[in-house]
């Protein structure tokens, strides 16, 4: 049964009971600060306990316009709507967001619009696995994992009383993927605009993700790159010499052309260096297509030239070194070969890294 409490001056309704020996809480606000109302008001809290608990969303006559008791509906897509909103709120990413929301449209074409966010059930999402088999593993467990956030989500505002199991595809972790020397001077050949061949080389020699070329503030020594924007978890300045400042108020002077003729959004006329890369990849026959691919060539190149993990971590503005440690897993002897001008800069000077690795190599300066 549920119990009475005072909370301030206002009167409350505790009810609590164990699903799977966790214990569970819901708190219903009585709206009173009567006793004698508040006990009355319990009459209707007892009476629909049992709904409660099964996770059904009441809305009581001091609610509601109506006056009586209704039960509340909701359903994944009106959660998808209000997550929507809580992601812009809290500033996500307008990239993320988009990956989010897709995740929802996928177990929404497996459950449908009006299913009750509280029946979604562990088979629901192997059957969405399923549904999703064309996808490849990382791409799959991406969306997973979207789907797990929406739930936490859920849970915290009260939505849910648990959140479903859902297991991810057990992949191992891949490595980074990148661009050769030799690879990247054949789609620069084949890329007809000097601009995107700046750009380009721009992307390449810093690890600069896509949008943080534009959603940063130019200083004096390069960019500062806040924290929030694209996957940024911290503020963090990149250093720029004077060529590759030139690239950037280059590429936003060509954005901006863009928006103010009207022939492009901002997303799209950003997006379109990435498209030309990926479309010239593939012309090519090359089995890597992102531009993406273009700062996990900077980790590498960085890791062969510095090898102080910490540093390159730095750079690319990992959150923590774990993350950056994924570079130190190439074999150093191909990397050599993938970087030739790199390696023969390194003059026999610098760090001799040893330990996890087969061979040792001397490291020059960054």
């Amino acid at each position: 049964m549920a119990s009475l409490r005072q909370r301030g001056n206002v009167w409350e309704a505790r009810i609590r009971w164990r699903v799977d020996g966790v214990q569970q809480e819901r708190r219903i606000p009585l709206d009173t600060t009567k006793e004698n109302v508040a006990d009355i008001r319990m009459v209707d809290i007892n009476k629909y306990e049992p709904a409660i608990k099964r996770g059904k969303e009441i809305s009581f006559p001091w609610n509601n316009d109506e006056g009586e008791v209704q039960i509340v509906h909701y359903n994944l897509e009106s959660a998808m709507l209000d997550w929507h909103k809580s992601l812009i709120t809290n500033r996500m990413a307008s990239g993320s967001i988009e990956i989010y929301l897709q995740a929802i449209d996928n177990l929404i074409d497996v459950c449908g619009a009006r299913y009750q966010v509280n029946d979604v059930k562990y088979q629901h999402i192997e059957t969405l696995k399923s549904y999703l088999s064309h996808l490849a593993d990382d791409t799959l467990n991406m969306r997973l994992r979207a789907i797990n956030t929406f739930f936490v989500w859920l849970y915290d505002n009260e939505k849910v009383l648990r959140i479903p199991k859902i297991k991810k595809l057990p992949i191992g972790r891949k490595l980074p993927c990148y661009y050769s020397a030799e690879e990247f001077d054949l789609v620069q050949s084949h890329v007809d605009n000097e601009l995107y061949r700046r750009a380009y080389i721009l992307y390449r020699d810093t690890g600069l993700r896509l949008f943080e070329v534009f959603k940063s503030t130019i200083s004096k020594t390069g960019l500062i790159i806040s924290c929030g924007r694209t996957k940024n978890s911290y503020e963090r300045t990149m250093e720029l010499n004077e060529e590759q400042m030139s690239i950037v108020k280059d590429m936003r002077a060509w954005v901006k052309h863009r928006i103010e003729n009207k022939d492009s959004t901002e997303r799209c006329a950003v997006k379109h260096f990435s498209r030309v890369w990926s479309n010239t990849c593939k012309k090519l026959g090359l089995k890597k297509r992102k531009m993406h691919n273009l700062r996990h060539t900077f980790g590498v190149m960085a890791w062969l030239r510095t090898g102080d993990i910490y540093l390159v971590c730095k750079k690319m503005g990992h959150s923590s070194v774990t993350t950056t440690e994924i570079y130190t897993k190439f074999d150093l002897s191909e990397l050599r070969k993938d970087f030739p001008i790199e390696a023969c800069r390194l003059n026999g000077e610098g760090q001799v890294l040893r330990g996890s690795h087969e061979s040792s190599y001397n490291y020059g300066k960054a």
